[in-house]
C-alpha cells in the first residue's frame, strides 16, 4: 500500500509538472499562475462541503461503565488469559442482514478497543443462531474494552444486544468464557 501511494504520488507530480511547463509555454507564465490560484481557491471552496470528516457527528464522550454482565460467580482472576469471549445470538430471520451489519460494526469497535481476533459464524443446523467470539489478552483488558467505550459506540452495542444474546463460558488457561 506504501508503494502504491508513493508510486501515485509521484505520477501525480510528473503529470503536474508535464500540465504546468505546457501551461507555462502555450498561455504564459503570469496566466499559468493565475489559473493554479482560481484553481486553489476552487478546490478550497468544495473541500468544505465534500469534506469527510465524519468525527464532528460523533459523541466520543466514554460510555457509563454497566457492570451487570461481568459479575459472575467464577469470574476469572485479572491476569487470567488470553481470553476468548463468546457471545450466542439467536437472531429473528428479518433481522439477520441488520444483525450482521451491527456485527461488521462491532467488530471495528472491537478491535479499537483491544481485541486481537473477532468472528461471527452461523450455526448451520439452526439457521439465525450466531456465536461471537473474541480475543483479548487478559480478564482485565476485557473490562478495560469495555470502559473504553464511547457512547456512540454503545448505542451499536445496545441496538446488537436487543436481537437477543445468551453470554456464555467457561473457564480455563487459554479459553475463558462467560454466561449470564
Amino acid at each position: 500500500m506504501t508503494a502504491l501511494n508513493i508510486m501515485a504520488s509521484q505520477a501525480g507530480v510528473a503529470l503536474g509538472g508535464i500540465l504546468w511547463g505546457w501551461s507555462a509555454t502555450a498561455l504564459g507564465l503570469s496566466q499559468s499562475l493565475l489559473g493554479g490560484a482560481i484553481l486553489l481557491a476552487a478546490s478550497l471552496v468544495l473541500a468544505i462541503p465534500l469534506s469527510i470528516n465524519f468525527a464532528q457527528s460523533l459523541n466520543l464522550d466514554p460510555a457509563p461503565l454497566d457492570t451487570r454482565f461481568h459479575n459472575f460467580p467464577l469470574a476469572p482472576k485479572p491476569d487470567d488469559g488470553p481470553v476468548t469471549i463468546v457471545l450466542e445470538y439467536i437472531i429473528r430471520p428479518e433481522d439477520r442482514e441488520e444483525f450482521l451489519a451491527l456485527q461488521d460494526q462491532i467488530r471495528l469497535i472491537m478491535l479499537r478497543n483491544g481485541a486481537t481476533f473477532f468472528h461471527v459464524d452461523e450455526s448451520l443446523e439452526n439457521p439465525g443462531t450466531f456465536r461471537v467470539e473474541q480475543l483479548v489478552s487478559s480478564w482485565a483488558e476485557h473490562l478495560r474494552q469495555h470502559a473504553r467505550v464511547t457512547k456512540a459506540e454503545s448505542e451499536i452495542l445496545q441496538r446488537a444486544w436487543e436481537m437477543d444474546v445468551r453470554h456464555f463460558g467457561t473457564p480455563g488457561r487459554s479459553r475463558i468464557t462467560t454466561s449470564v
